[in-house]
C-alpha cells in the first residue's frame, strides 16, 4: 500500500494549480515533504528520481519537526500522523499554498485537504474543498470527480 499511496500523492499533486507567487525563483525545485512513515519518503524519492513536475526538479524531504520545516515544502504527505501532531502542523500551514494529503481517519476535520482512505482493499480519497481554496490551491476537475467524497 506504501507504493500506491506514493503514486496517488504524485498524481494528486500533478492536478493541483498553485498561485503564481508560490515559487520564489524560476529554478527553485518543487518540494515534497513527508511526515511520519519514512518508508513512503524512500519510495517517493525512488519514484521521482530524475523526474520533474511543473518543469521543476523534484526534491523529497522527510519532515520531523513541525511548523518551520513544513513551510519549506509545496506538498506535504502525512503518513501515519493524526491527532494533535497533525493538527499543529495543519493549523500552521492552513493559509499557505501547501497541499496537505494524509491518511489519518480525522485528517480532513483537522484541516487537511486530501484524505487517503483504504476501502475494500482499494485506495480512495476524500477532498476538503474549503481547505484547498483557503490556501489558494485548486484541484483539477478530473481528479476532483474521482473523489469518494467532497466536503464543501
Amino acid at each position: 500500500m506504501t507504493e500506491l499511496k506514493a503514486a496517488m500523492f504524485i498524481a494528486i499533486v500533478k492536478s493541483v494549480t498553485w498561485p503564481e507567487t508560490t515559487f520564489s525563483k524560476p529554478t527553485a525545485p518543487f518540494v515534497f515533504g513527508v511526515m511520519g512513515d519514512e518508508a513512503i519518503a524512500g519510495v517517493l524519492s525512488k519514484m521521482t528520481e530524475g523526474k520533474s513536475v511543473f518543469q521543476r526538479r523534484l526534491d523529497v524531504r522527510s519532515i520531523s519537526a513541525p511548523a518551520a520545516s513544513a513551510r519549506e515544502v509545496h506538498a506535504l504527505l502525512f503518513a501515519g500522523i493524526s491527532g494533535t501532531r497533525a493538527k499543529i502542523v495543519l493549523t500552521d500551514v492552513g493559509n499557505v499554498p501547501i497541499l496537505t494529503v494524509g491518511d489519518g481517519p480525522d485528517f480532513l476535520e483537522l484541516g487537511g485537504m486530501v484524505g487517503l482512505v483504504e476501502e475494500d482493499r482499494k485506495l480512495r480519497f476524500d477532498v476538503n474543498r474549503r481547505n484547498l481554496e483557503r490556501s489558494g490551491l485548486k484541484l483539477g476537475s478530473e481528479v476532483l470527480s474521482l473523489a469518494r467524497r467532497v466536503v464543501e
